[in-house]
């Protein structure tokens, strides 16, 4: 029988010590939830605390690929698709993301413009989480963008995309709409509740996000954690 001194160290999964940790920040009330208090800011997104480099599955069956930033000061790397869901088109965002993303995106043929879908992808990632842009640590930020404050849908933003005319500026691989409805608070979130965001052990996200009204209060609890895991 081995003595203490004998024993071999137990290999930490990275997996545990990340859901240890959002249980924790979930328990107290942590930065990490939808509308989260960020001093002046409130969180418009969900922060999965995911290792580097988690690969994510495009959770959705179909999807166009409409923007993208690199080394955004806030964002980071970043990835934006049209979501053209029946019910409630809308923007998914995707962000903080490494750089193995668009190394990966480029082996695949995938650019701004390309409509991909998961059945096509065959369980390949779409991108891969990091920690870069302002970021603490390995974490992925997913948010959801439904409708302008004017009322302009999603829907019809990406008709005024595909015809050309939106801003001149606007147009071409710089494209990233966060740019122009993120800074002066045009854009409503769609709140997407963690725990319709399954995780597992091999993609970061593998299930479709429903967005409901975001509640005056986030309502998690102890458990949000291990419902996250399947």
């Amino acid at each position: 029988m081995a003595t203490p001194e004998q024993e071999v160290p137990r290999k930490v999964d990275p997996f545990e010590v990340a859901f240890e940790k959002l249980n924790a920040s979930l328990r107290q009330g942590g930065k990490i939830h939808f509308n989260a208090s960020r001093g002046s800011e409130k969180h418009a997104g969900i922060d999965l605390i995911v290792p580097n480099n988690t690969p994510i599955q495009l959770p959705v069956e179909k999807a166009v690929l409409i923007g993208t930033a690199r080394g955004n000061e806030s964002m980071g790397n970043a990835l934006v698709f049209f979501v053209p869901d029946e019910k409630q088109p809308y923007f998914l965002f995707f962000l903080h993301l490494s750089a193995k993303t668009f190394t990966e995106l480029k082996k695949q043929g995938i650019s701004i413009g390309s409509e991909v879908s998961s059945s096509e992808l065959d369980g390949k990632p779409i991108a891969y989480s990091g920690n870069t842009g302002r970021s603490t640590s390995p974490h992925l930020h997913v948010s959801a963008t439904v409708k302008l404050q004017s009322g302009q849908t999603a829907e019809e933003f990406m008709q005024m995309y595909r015809e050309g005319s939106l801003p001149s500026f606007l147009q071409g691989k710089n494209f990233y709409p966060l740019q122009l409805l993120g800074s002066g608070g045009l854009i409503k979130k769609g709140y997407i509740d963690p725990t319709d965001l399954i995780l597992d052990r091999r993609l970061a996200i593998c299930s479709l996000p429903n967005l409901q009204p975001p509640p005056k209060k986030p309502r998690f609890d102890g458990d949000t954690a291990v419902a996250l895991v399947r």
